[in-house]
């Protein structure tokens, strides 16, 4: 088996990569740099980076229903849902809504 592609980019540890459900060509990544990067494995360079969090990025998923739409979890003890403007803009993100509840 051999590597087909390095993307390089984060400051820190990736601790999660996943794949678009509907473009074979993108997927996203969250590091302990804090961000959450999605990437285009034509281009060379991350197309969008987003500062998720004020601690390490443990977790990224898509939603599987719209394409623009991604979740982070972090050691912040927050998951926050990301809406994405362009699959191909390049942009820093601010989360669509935040909402804090009480731990149970």
């Amino acid at each position: 088996m051999r590597s087909l592609a390095t993307f390089a980019e984060h400051q820190h540890s990736v601790y999660s990569a996943i794949w678009s459900p509907s473009n074979p060509e993108q997927f996203a990544s969250a590091s302990g740099d804090h961000t959450l990067k999605i990437w285009d494995i034509n281009e060379p360079h991350s197309v969008q980076t987003i500062l998720a969090h004020e601690g390490e990025v443990l977790s990224c998923d898509w939603n599987k229903y719209n394409d623009f739409i991604v979740v982070s979890g972090a050691v912040d003890r927050t998951i926050r849902v990301w809406v994405r403007a362009s699959s191909r803009t390049r942009t820093h993100t601010q989360p669509e809504r935040t909402r804090t509840h009480a731990p149970i």
